[in-house]
């Protein structure tokens, strides 16, 4: 993409997101396995030692980076978007077993896959300041649709009311 922003002058951006978590997720990924499998009372599938890092966004959140960036972010740039919600996969898995009133014993370690991160986070500092993007908290705000854009004529862009996992979660 920024060869033809340089080259036939395209109008284009890149964002970068952390892991998103929401509604209609595909089911293989971490969270949706691990409260289908909870729902069962199947087995948590849980890598190496389950200390790998992930820094969880909101599809929603995600969406409104994406639109800041289209509408404020700077042709050719890369963006990244990020959660501020870092939480170890063994942490998520036992919260989640807590939150559904289940036992440990249905964590079961599997060995590692090749190459896997110990950390998935992002820097993103250029979308606070450039898009104008800035994370504000909401109490309570977990998974509610309560959240919403408002424009700020003193940046570049909004704020953002930024969905977090909720307590239980972390």
């Amino acid at each position: 993409m920024r060869s033809y922003v340089r080259t036939y002058g395209f109008p284009g951006v890149v964002t970068r997101a952390s892991n998103n978590y929401g509604p209609y997720q595909f089911p293989e990924k971490f969270l949706p396995l691990l409260i289908s499998n909870l729902i069962d009372d199947k087995a948590l599938p849980i890598y190496g030692d389950g200390k790998q890092e992930r820094d969880w966004l909101h599809v929603e959140d995600h969406c409104r980076g994406i639109l800041a960036v289209l509408e404020r972010g700077r042709i050719g740039e890369v963006y990244n978007i990020g959660g501020a919600d870092i939480v170890e996969n063994i942490a998520m898995a036992k919260a989640l077993l807590r939150a559904m009133g289940k036992p440990e014993t249905l964590l079961t370690y599997v060995k590692d896959r090749p190459g896997h991160d110990r950390r998935y986070a992002l820097d993103c500092k250029k979308i606070e300041n450039r898009a104008g993007l800035e994370a504000v908290d909401s109490p309570g705000a977990g998974f509610a649709p309560d959240h919403r854009l408002v424009q700020d004529e003193h940046q570049l862009g909004c704020r953002r009311t930024r969905r977090r996992l909720p307590d239980l979660l972390r």
